[in-house]
């Protein structure tokens, strides 16, 4: 179980502290399963309790005991372990995540099919036992929640400009090439089709423009009366409540994105400086970076970011036959989106990691997997800056102040 703690795929560093006693607790909605095993594997306590304040205080009473000498597990269960969470660590026990395909990996190692809460919970016990050379508290950082809910409306803004470029498609298709522009948003607002605007006057097209851009009124009147698009007032409103939405949505998208990198700055502004050295990676790219990934340190090499970001590769061979090697996708998905961005753009922007894509796609390597033998590239160069607190200095760079 070399890449299975954490949120998804954490590596555990090995504490000096011993431990005597492993209690596993598998969360539910309204309740908690919870059983503890000693060094030799016995189950010594269960119980199962309703997840309110009672429930809290009967388990410290059970644990309170053994405090410092005990490591509780559970699993990450999307929000019903934050408050149990909470509640241990801010009294002093030592609790660590673990991610569920870890347990249930271990529950197949069983022949019998059976499953309970107290069952699950004594297997999480075991694991931890099992893996105790390598236990680390590494809950993940409250900046992730906030990191994740940028993700969450970058992703409805995207829905929601697909959502408008068909309508457009239909009301007014010549447009469709400048519909992402604001001013052209904020005109299909107020006239929503090619007939509204053909209808309009150049003056009023204007002020509602707001801001010069490459089309005038007269030429966007003029595309409006050659248009093929149809009139239909019901998708006439739907892309004026659409482009409403799209309004409101980036503007908390862009509060947020300004917290967030407000709040990271506090917390990670000399890793922010390091990433942001390498040409291509920009300030937000590396917030969500440094949100999902926390402390470098949690990593004992760079192969643990991979697999923990899930694109570690996977090889079907048995035999003679030998299977089409492609990614796990185990790991954290929000990781591995982050740095198919920041793949993407180092590939165009940077020169170095420009090279490097162009060496790939000359050796055959289809646009897909060039970039993520960048993306490898890129995380083995990151680790070492951020282990070593190092900037980024091309090779070429590097070359040019050793000569002089």
């Amino acid at each position: 179980m070399e890449d299975g703690w954490g949120d998804t795929h954490f590596f555990i560093k090995k504490e000096d502290k011993m431990y005597k006693y492993f209690c596993g607790i598998d969360v539910a909605k309204n309740s908690f399963s919870v059983a503890i095993i000693d060094q030799n594997n016995i189950v010594i306590k269960t119980l199962t309790v309703k997840m309110n304040k009672e429930g809290f205080e009967k388990l410290l009473h059970t644990l309170t005991y053994m405090k410092n000498e005990v490591v509780v597990g559970m699993e990450s269960s999307g929000s019903y372990h934050i408050n149990l969470f909470h509640f241990l660590t801010k009294r002093g026990f030592n609790v660590i995540i673990i991610n569920p395909l870890i347990v249930n990996n271990y529950n197949k190692l069983s022949l019998r099919k059976c499953k309970t809460d107290e069952k699950d919970a004594t297997t999480i016990a075991k694991v931890i036992l099992l893996e105790k050379d390598r236990i680390k508290n590494n809950y993940p950082l409250e900046i992730r929640e906030i990191a994740r809910e940028r993700e969450s409306f970058c992703y409805q803004i995207a829905k929601i400009k697909t959502e408008i470029k068909r309508l457009v498609h239909i009301l007014f298709p010549e447009i469709t090439p400048y519909v992402f522009s604001k001013s052209i948003l904020n005109l299909l607002y107020f006239y929503p089709s090619a007939h509204s605007i053909a209808n309009a006057s150049p003056e009023k097209i204007k002020k509602l423009l707001k801001r010069k851009i490459t089309l005038s009124p007269e030429k966007i009147i003029s595309l409006a009366k050659n248009s093929i698009g149809i009139k239909n007032t019901a998708f006439e409103i739907v892309l004026k409540t659409q482009i409403n939405t799209l309004f409101a949505t980036k503007d908390t998208c862009d509060k947020i994105t300004k917290s967030l990198i407000n709040i990271a700055k506090n917390k990670f502004s000399e890793e922010i400086d390091i990433l942001t050295s390498i040409k291509g990676i920009d300030t937000i790219s590396a917030v969500h970076f440094l949100a999902e990934i926390g402390n470098i340190k949690n990593f004992s090499s760079y192969k643990k970011i991979i697999a923990y970001a899930g694109i570690d590769p996977i090889v079907y061979k048995s035999g003679e036959y030998e299977g089409k090697s492609k990614i796990s996708k185990k790991g954290n998905r929000h990781l591995r989106r982050v740095l198919w961005i920041m793949g993407v753009s180092v590939s165009l922007y940077n020169p170095h990691f420009r090279t490097y894509f162009m060496k790939k796609r000359r050796e055959g390597k289809p646009y897909k997997m060039a970039i993520m033998c960048v993306i490898h590239k890129l995380i083995r160069t990151i680790y070492s800056m951020l282990i070593n607190k190092t900037h980024f200095i091309s090779p070429e760079e590097d070359l040019c102040q050793n000569s002089s």
